[in-house]
């Protein structure tokens, strides 16, 4: 790592003396924005914050001014999340946030005390104290407790805000480092491309640092260094110097260090990208495997804990109600708290530890060096006389409106969950007409008696009405983006090919669109037929990007979009993105692959557990309550001292029917986590488990 450098950035690196306190806070005040937001590095402030500021280090600041060796780290976490204030200002507004909030909680704790005295039960009496401690436990007992109630709320109040204040800045940062992380190797292979088409490394940084709706924060770090750069004056060597020191990501502070090796050397800046680019590829391969191995301890992990487990608790509890020692509260919680919680715990544990990148974001901006229609060269008296610039006004005019007729059904289309908002209440309606029809009662009583058509009905059949539609929804998106992104390497493998041989880019992408089929072609056609109105390709290109909602896909088209704006060899570049694009999709089908095995563990391991449960349903439970000696209210088996209450044989068979039901959700959502790190895609598993356990239970 390189030796500390001195950040201009990092203001706790002067002494502030306490009469500039103020000044440093009027700095701050004259930062905010037009539109209320203070924006740097996307850092939102309002004024009443920044003022409050100013009170809280005009209080708590002289117990951290000056103490720069103390807090360097901290400081550096500050600027690693992107914070834009310094460690002494930070730290004064947690502890003025801290001790106003622990005074607050401390009101509340005294206000429920006082409301709530008249129900607070005395001390045991089988507590020996002293006697006068005892007569003043006596004398001042609401007092007391009073007091106590209020110091624990404000100890609370106190040392949660502190503790969520003090962490924030080191959370931030862990969630850059983990976005740095996966979108890193991509950038690079941006950054290969560019040099690829002839661009020095200075215009190659500052189109990375352009880049951030295409590569989010890995690119707000090249931003950084261009910032010092052009507003700062420094030469190019000290910038990255500084963000090697200052960024979170390991990953990329090593990326940093070797390209200071290069920018020293002079070596050969292409292939520096190339190799830095095959070394993390070459790294996503042997995490996608220690992950797949992780995956497949972990749905053993799962089979004997959530599915191997329950069945020997239930046979457990139903040996020991013959025996007449049952705990059906034991059996309550491992059925409705244990096992749904534990499930989708499960699930989340996956996801996090599958979660080595993202996709990027699925539209990116359109280019602000795209010039508006006016000002295109396209002879507009030639545009005027073609009747086909009239009919392409027309269409468009059509288009739109389309658009906003149908914005509803897009957006629930490009984003599922959205779905909710419609199928919740919807769902809500359709219990209050069950209810109130009589068809269902929605009573504990009514589920002991008919547990089966009781769930059917509130349960199952609303969470397929709530979850169906958002599960038809997903994998629709899901098949339609695999469709897409199995069709891109080839597509930009053909768009290479043809610029190869003298077409241009437009001309390149436009036999691409005849030579393929689908939405990818169809939105491809009508982008390059816009360009010939428009005479702007790339602004057309990220409109076709936009419109498909395709994250991998909007990220080529970037790359390509901004070497077409700076680069002279595109037919290079191309070959870049396909090989991307291509190396991304294998990498997915080695994922499906091998983690599919994993559903089919779960989902048998399930279908088993299930079999268990219904036999323990027709040779225990139905065999018990044909036998009057084991009816409830009976005097038990004679002979082997059963109970004299009987077993709750209602209990058991309601509890049997939702621990199927829980097991079968649960499954579903942990084996669709595993194949695809999507709990999304794992609803459907979920639903058609859950239909077939409630099937069984209706049959048997």
């Amino acid at each position: 790592m390189p030796n500390e450098p001195s950040s201009q950035n990092n203001s706790s690196n002067k002494k502030i003396p306490s009469k500039e306190y103020k000044e440093r806070i009027k700095k701050l005040v004259n930062d905010y924005n037009s539109d209320g937001n203070n924006k740097d590095h996307g850092y939102h402030q309002s004024r009443a914050a920044l003022l409050l500021d100013r009170l809280a280090y005009g209080l708590f600041g002289s117990l951290f001014r000056g103490k720069d060796d103390a807090y360097s780290d901290f400081n550096r976490k500050l600027n690693q999340a992107r914070i834009p204030i310094s460690y002494d200002i930070y730290l004064s507004r947690v502890v003025f946030y801290s001790i106003t909030f622990g005074a607050v909680g401390a009101a509340l704790g005294l206000i429920i005390a006082l409301l709530t005295s008249d129900y607070l039960t005395a001390l045991e009496s089988g507590v020996v104290l002293p006697s006068v401690i005892a007569e003043l436990i006596v004398s001042y007992e609401r007092t007391l407790v009073s007091i106590v109630v209020m110091a624990v709320s404000g100890v609370i109040g106190f040392t949660s805000t502190l503790s969520i204040l003090y962490y924030y800045p080191f959370y931030v940062a862990g969630e850059r480092e983990r976005e740095i992380d996966a979108m890193l190797p991509h950038i690079i292979t941006f950054m290969y491309a560019m040099s690829r088409g002839g661009v020095n490394i200075l215009s190659v940084m500052e189109a990375a640092s352009e880049t951030e709706d295409s590569y989010g924060e890995v690119s707000k770090e090249f931003k950084a260094i261009m910032n010092n750069v052009e507003f700062v004056k420094e030469d190019l060597r000290t910038a990255v110097l500084e963000e090697s020191y200052e960024t979170p990501s390991d990953n990329l502070r090593n990326f940093l260090e070797d390209l200071l090796n290069v920018i020293d050397t002079g070596s050969n800046m292409e292939q520096f990208f190339l190799n830095k680019s095959d070394l993390y590829l070459e790294r996503a391969r042997n995490q996608q495997k220690q992950l797949l191995d992780t995956l497949e301890i972990m749905s053993e992990s799962y089979v004997t804990i959530f599915v191997a487990s329950p069945i020997f608790v239930l046979i457990i509890l139903v040996v020991m109600s013959m025996l007449g020692g049952a705990n059906i509260t034991l059996l309550y919680a491992m059925t409705y708290f244990g096992l749904p919680v534990g499930g989708i715990m499960f699930s989340l544990l996956i996801k996090i530890m599958s979660q080595t990148g993202t996709e990027g974001h699925a539209e990116i901006a359109r280019s602000k060096k795209s010039m508006p229609y006016s000002q295109i060269d396209i002879n507009q008296t030639e545009l005027k006389n073609d009747e086909r610039h009239s009919t392409y006004k027309s269409i468009q005019r059509r288009k739109n409106l389309t658009d906003k007729l149908t914005a509803p059904i897009k957006i629930m289309r490009r984003r599922p969950p959205a779905s909710l908002i419609l199928t919740i209440p919807i769902t809500l309606l359709f219990m209050y007409w069950i209810v109130n029809s009589g068809l269902a009662e929605l009573t504990i009583d009514a589920f002991l008696v008919a547990p089966q058509w009781q769930t059917l009905v509130l349960v199952y059949i609303p969470l397929l009405m709530t979850f169906g539609t958002l599960s038809v929804l997903h994998e629709i998106k899901t098949r339609r983006e695999t469709k897409i992104l199995k069709r891109l390497p080839e597509a930009f493998k053909s768009a290479a090919d043809a610029n190869s041989r003298g077409l241009t880019v437009e001309e390149s992408f436009k036999i691409v669109a005849s030579n393929s089929d689908g939405a990818l072609a169809k939105s491809l056609n009508n982008a390059i037929n816009e360009t010939t109105w428009t005479g702007d390709l790339n602004d057309s290109l990220v409109k076709f990007a936009n419109n498909l909602g395709v994250p991998r896909l909007s990220r080529t088209i970037k790359l390509i979009t901004k070497a077409n704006e700076i680069s002279g060899d595109i037919q290079a570049v191309l070959n870049v993105a396909a090989k991307d694009v291509e190396n991304m999709h294998k990498l997915d089908r080695e994922r499906r692959q091998n983690a599919f095995q994993y559903i089919i563990i779960i989902l048998v391991s399930f279908f088993v557990s299930m079999g268990v449960i219904v036999m323990l349903d027709i040779n225990f439970l139905t065999q018990i309550a044909n036998n009057p000696a084991f009816a409830e209210g009976g005097s038990g088996a004679p002979g082997i001292g059963g109970p004299s209450d009987g077993i709750p044989i209602q209990e058991f068979r309601m509890a049997f029917v939702h621990t199927v039901m829980v097991l079968g959700g649960a499954s579903g959502l942990v084996g669709g986590t595993m194949a695809s790190n999507d709990p999304l895609k794992g609803i459907k598993y979920s639903l058609a488990t859950m239909g077939i356990g409630l099937a069984v239970f209706f049959v048997f």
